[in-house]
């Protein structure tokens, strides 16, 4: 998924600065086709590059740009793509327009058919876009900010994480459903009270902390505390008392599970994931050009995988079908009544081509814990998993392909492609 990282301080000191673009670097190697960032006092900037892959100087000039424009707050985005190619500004987070700004984490399956419904005109491709131009909608001399915010919240179905920033009041508001994760954190710095925010929870708890002589971890913050936000209430972060309020509640709409065979869909899905464990320092990624930079190797990668479906004169869709038959071979489930057929029969399956990646909704957790295993799968939220113990998960194309190549049985996959 994308990430949403955020800070809030009566004054934004160049370190505290320093801590919000550290968690913005850090979700920039998970979630890397673009960056973006919004604040007080003109505060707008995007690009189409994860933030890891800035130089030391470009770092720096952002660094202080934001500490020059006394910003109280800022809001950051970690774009993994979904639908909408990164490369053209207008499909990168933030998102805004005369009414609020907004950011987002998650994806949306409905937006399509409510740009429709409502005639909403505008140039962006992406799902998360609806959001702002569904709360324009609402939002007249009628209805206020806060009823706008829910009517719109109410019809939008997925999954989501939003701040949203009404440009008249200055108010700033988070909301989210179950299906996606954030966290604050209040901390007291020799800075004065912060509030921090991020979809990593672990961002969070290294914020002021260190390692010091060999094992121990020191905090330098005098008091931390944590706060979850729940699904179905919207908060409005006061900025002058540096305080989180409920304000309102929404009731999410529930995903209407469509049964896979026959309905998988080609539409928006999260793009290619990597890990960001290795990264453990606060310095900023100044690597060689020498080496392949991360885009290009995904470009590298995606042709390959075009070329090989070309070769082979196979679509995804019927490699997926191959994938099912000899994933429910190889994990044994075919001798059971309750095979991969049956476990799918609530699932939505979505293809995207230009990320390459199969998005299935409404998993059962065992089966996506066997898919992640054996399929490099990515388990990245819960529908319902209190109760229904299903959640979400992501394939590439070309795992999906590396499993049929490897596993017997395979009928007309014969060529390689080159890793």
């Amino acid at each position: 998924m994308c990430e949403i990282q955020f800070i809030l301080g009566k004054d934004l000191s160049e370190h505290t600065v320093e801590e919000f673009l550290y968690m913005l670097e850090t979700g920039s190697y998970g979630n890397n086709d673009a960056t973006g960032i919004f604040g007080e006092n003109g505060v707008f900037l995007k690009w189409p590059k994860a933030l890891y892959e800035f130089d030391h100087d470009k770092v720096r000039d952002i660094w202080a740009k934001l500490v020059n424009s006394k910003t109280r707050w800022l809001v950051g985005h970690n774009r993994l793509a979904t639908q909408g190619s990164e490369a053209l500004k207008k499909n990168n987070h933030p998102f805004r327009n005369e009414v609020c700004t907004v950011v987002h984490n998650g994806v949306l399956s409905n937006d399509d058919a409510l740009k429709s419904e409502h005639k909403l005109q505008y140039k962006e491709q992406t799902d998360s876009a609806i959001i702002p131009h569904l709360i324009d909608h609402y939002f007249d001399a009628k209805v206020d900010e806060l009823e706008a915010i829910k009517l719109a919240m109410e019809e939008i179905t997925g999954s989501y994480s939003v701040f949203i920033h009404m440009n008249a009041s200055d108010n700033l508001y988070y909301l989210k459903n179950s299906s996606t994760n954030f966290s604050f954190m209040r901390a007291e710095t020799t800075d004065g009270v912060c509030i921090y925010g991020s979809t990593r929870k672990e961002s969070l708890k290294s914020i002021g902390t260190q390692l010091t002589n060999g094992v121990f971890q020191v905090d330098s913050l005098m008091n931390r505390s944590l706060f979850e936000p729940s699904s179905g209430e919207i908060y409005k972060i006061d900025i002058q008392e540096l305080s989180i309020e409920k304000v309102e509640t929404f009731k999410p709409r529930t995903l209407t599970s469509i049964t896979y065979y026959g309905n998988q869909q080609f539409g928006g899905a999260y793009g290619n994931y990597s890990n960001a464990n290795d990264y453990d320092t606060k310095s900023y990624n100044t690597a060689s050009s020498g080496v392949l930079s991360n885009r290009q190797q995904k470009r590298d990668a995606k042709k390959d995988v075009r070329e090989f479906l070309r070769d082979t004169d196979s679509d995804i869709g019927e490699i997926w079908n191959e994938f099912l038959d000899e994933f429910d071979y190889a994990s044994g489930l075919y001798l059971d009544n309750d095979n991969i057929d049956a476990k799918l029969q609530e699932t939505d399956v979505k293809f995207n081509m230009a990320s390459q990646t199969i998005v299935l909704t409404n998993v059962p957790e065992a089966l996506a814990e066997q898919l992640e295993t054996y399929a490099d799968g990515r388990i990245w939220g819960t529908t319902d998993r209190a109760t229904k113990g299903l959640v979400n998960l992501t394939l590439t194309f070309q795992s999906v392909i590396d499993f049929v190549e490897s596993n017997s049985g395979v009928r007309d996959l014969n060529t390689e492609i080159k890793v």
